[in-house]
């Protein structure tokens, strides 16, 4: 059932997709929630792993954006959501376990706060809850008991990497805009600004940058830019939201694939960048430990933009002691891994074969 697509450097890619398949009569079900600083996504699945819904809200849960207490509401408000609509397939549906994956949880005092306040507007939505960091939903995508690690790269972006059978869980990054998310649509966006912004003052970064066609975008995508001092409204002020900030990195993207060499020449620099730092996570999120073979999933919105950084990240990675590197690259929403992950609290050692598309490099 694979379409194998031959890529750069020899590595070839098997594509995997996720099937939906109807069902009637199940009466029990695995939801998974995955919440970052942008929106809130969830997905239902039954014993066998078929998806039974899919549900999603423009809006972040992450409790240090936007509060312990809106993040809950908005948590509790999708588990109610997807229960509902599975309830009109199946009046006698119970929903075993629901496992959120969220950024800004790893801190063991936030997650205690969220959970207690998630439980306590549960509606009866669930058995059991399992409040995850959001790096976790990658390994729903892993077998459960193989060394691995999860790049998550959307909004912010974080490395993880465990190693079950030697009892090692390692991360890098993940601390924020201000003092980290490399890679990052938030990186992208603003490093593309501070670039311009050199330019426009004289003192390009390079020889050459062109910044015409970027500050056009600037201030067609930042509401009521017309100046450099409109812009800082939007960055430092009252106007800032960091998920407006990073979602303008789809316009730099879109610039860097543009027919204008000049410009698009400027920009691409700032993905290259991007996707020397993606690299520079996975090494760290490895250290020092080799492996023959270790599987990588990638998740997050930054990836949409793989063929403008894969050269740099890839030559980062290979610089690892790893003999293999399987990605992993799952074409489901995160949420797919959060409710494998719920699922296998009750089967164990259960992983999906469909979720995703994966190639090897070496």
């Amino acid at each position: 059932m694979g379409e194998c697509v031959q890529l750069i450097d020899g590595i070839c890619l098997c594509k995997k997709w996720l099937l939906d398949y109807p069902s009637s009569a199940f009466s029990m079900a695995f939801v998974g929630l995955d919440g970052g600083a942008t929106s809130t996504s969830a997905t239902a699945l039954d014993e066998n792993g078929t998806v039974l819904h899919r549900a999603r809200k423009d809006s972040g849960s992450n409790p240090y954006l936007c509060g312990v207490g809106t993040a809950a509401q908005c948590l509790s408000a999708l588990i109610h959501e997807v229960r509902e609509a599975l309830l009109q397939t199946s009046p006698a549906l119970e929903v075993d376990t629901c496992c959120i994956t969220l950024s800004g949880v790893d801190d063991t005092d936030m997650r205690s706060r969220v959970e207690a306040e998630t439980n306590r507007l549960r509606w009866s939505s669930y058995q059991r809850l399992i409040l995850v960091g959001d790096t976790t939903a990658g390994f729903g995508f892993l077998e459960p008991d193989r060394p691995g690690i999860v790049l998550v790269a959307g909004t912010g972006s974080v490395a993880r990497f465990r190693d079950p059978g030697n009892g090692v869980d390692r991360r890098c990054g993940g601390w924020g805009h201000l003092v980290s998310d490399l890679g990052s649509s938030c990186s992208v966006a603003t490093q593309a600004l501070s670039d311009m912004i050199l330019a426009m003052e004289g003192v390009p970064r390079h020889e050459g940058d062109r910044y015409e066609r970027l500050w056009d975008e600037c201030c067609t995508y930042f509401t009521g830019t017309d100046k450099l001092p409109d812009l800082m409204d939007h960055i430092y002020g009252q106007r800032f939201s960091k998920s407006h900030v990073a979602g303008f990195a789809e316009n730099v993207a879109a610039l860097a694939r543009d027919g204008d060499h000049i410009a698009s020449v400027f920009i691409a620099r700032v993905f290259r960048r991007a996707g020397g730092e993606l690299g520079r996570l996975v090494r760290g999120a490895l250290a020092s430990d080799v492996y023959i073979k270790l599987n990588v999933v990638l998740l997050g919105g930054m990836f949409s933009s793989w063929d403008l950084f894969q050269d740099d990240f890839m030559d980062e990675v290979r610089s690892t002691s790893t003999a293999e590197i399987q990605f992993i690259l799952p074409t489901c929403d995160p949420s797919a891994g959060s409710a494998v992950l719920a699922l296998r609290e009750k089967h164990g050692n259960y992983t999906p074969k469909e979720y995703f598309r994966q190639w090897t490099a070496r």
